[in-house]
């Protein structure tokens, strides 16, 4: 196995927006970093595809990696999952009047919708439970009517 990826300072990078997925916040780093040059940047698609190599050389799948994050009981990403639930703040100043901001998780359920393969899946999970929640809401309404007659 190739350490270079390893070895290289991805997390590091002044424009990289990469979150370090050991839960940590990240620390401030120097612009005047000798790690940081100009040459040693990857673009956005290369970072990400050293990421999954990452996860790929440990037999970590993304699903996988995704659900540990996810995993309330995983107290050390707790940090990994504000940012994944919470906009940014530039996700919260670019909405427009009215409307709620459209952040990164809407932007990656968007996708998942716009798969043929991904809308079916997703719409399997949601029937039951929006069937659910519709209920719910109705039988709470008909409970407040009920008190006003």
């Amino acid at each position: 196995m190739s350490f270079s990826i390893l070895n290289s300072n991805l997390n590091r990078s002044v424009d990289s927006r990469f979150v370090d997925i050991t839960g940590d916040p990240p620390s401030s780093t120097s612009s005047t970093d000798p790690m940081i040059t100009p040459s040693s940047r990857l673009s956005s698609t290369e970072r990400i595809k050293a990421a999954v190599k990452i996860l790929q050389d440990g037999h970590i799948s993304v699903l996988n990696f995704m659900l540990k994050i996810l995993d309330p009981s995983e107290a050390c990403f707790a940090y990994n999952r504000n940012h994944i639930f919470n906009c940014s703040q530039q996700e919260k100043t670019s909405v427009d009047v009215g409307k709620p901001p459209v952040g990164k998780l809407e932007k990656m359920f968007d996708g998942l919708f716009a798969d043929s393969c991904g809308y079916t899946r997703m719409m399997e999970w949601f029937r039951p439970r929006v069937i659910s929640l519709v209920s719910t809401i109705i039988n709470q309404e008909m409970d407040v009517v009920k008190e006003i007659l």
